[in-house]
Formats: structure tokens, sequence, C-alpha cells
């Protein structure tokens, strides 16, 4: 009798062992992460660029921007509360950080950062300011005129 009882509690423990072996094999699933889109685009065309910090395009102002200060930020369209906007403006804040930018068109110093340069020269038209360094393209640094 007691070898019938251990011979059942062995096929018992054999097949759950079996069925969870068998379970796991099934859902195992491959230990890779999902890739970005334009990363996957770039690294099989053999562009890559790597990844770049939301704000990289603000790089151009770190050499001539102090540690600390605020200026306003000027781009294609006036400042409002869409997402796009708000993203653009933070990820640009948070690259830039310590140094502060101010949304609204009221600092002294404004950094330019256009699509295009005459979007930039309308811009600078209707915000009240002009270049103190163009770098091209619609980007630079403007003072405001008083």
């Amino acid at each position: 009798m007691t070898s019938g009882v251990e011979r059942f509690k062995f096929t018992v423990s054999l097949g759950f062992h079996a069925l969870a072996i068998i379970l796991s094999v099934i859902t195992l699933k491959p230990n890779t992460l999902p890739v970005h889109p334009r990363l996957a685009a770039e690294l099989l065309s053999g562009r890559d660029g790597g990844y770049h910090l939301p704000g990289f395009q603000f790089k151009i102002f770190q050499p001539i921007l102090p540690k600390k200060g605020s200026a306003s930020l000027i781009y294609d369209t006036p400042y409002s509360a869409d997402a796009k906007s708000k993203e653009f403006c933070y990820d640009a804040q948070n690259f830039l950080a310590p140094f502060l930018l101010n949304m609204e068109t009221k600092e002294p110093i404004a950094l330019v950062y256009c699509s295009s340069a005459e979007l930039a020269e309308k811009r600078l038209a209707e915000t009240g300011y002009r270049w103190a360094y163009n770098a091209g393209k619609g980007r630079g640094v403007a003072r405001r005129i008083l």
C-alpha cells in the first residue's frame, strides 16, 4: 500500500513539474526591449544618429548663454496652451536648465528658434526684438528694442 501511495505522489509531483515546465516554455518571451522606430530606421540605414535628449536642438545656445539667467523664447507661433507648444517649451527648458526660459516675450534677451529665417524676421518684428546674434536658418539670440 505504501508503494502505491508513494508512486501516486511521485506521479502527481512529476506531472505538476512537467506541466509547470511546459507552461513556462510556451509563455516564454524573448528578453528584448522595443526599439523606437526612428532609432531603428537610423540604425538600419547606416545613419546612426544615436539617442538625443529632448530639446537637444537648443544645444547651439549653450556656448553663448550664461549658466544662470533668463530669456524669452520666440518660435514659429506665439505661445499657446496646446500640447505641442508645451512639450516644445518644456523640452527647451529642461535642456537649458538652470537657465530659465520665459514663454512670454518680456525679457530683454530672447532665444529665437524658428523653422525659417523669414519666419524668424516676422516673429522678431511682431514681438519687438532685433538680432543680437544670428546663427542662421531662423535661429539665434535677439535683444528687445527699447
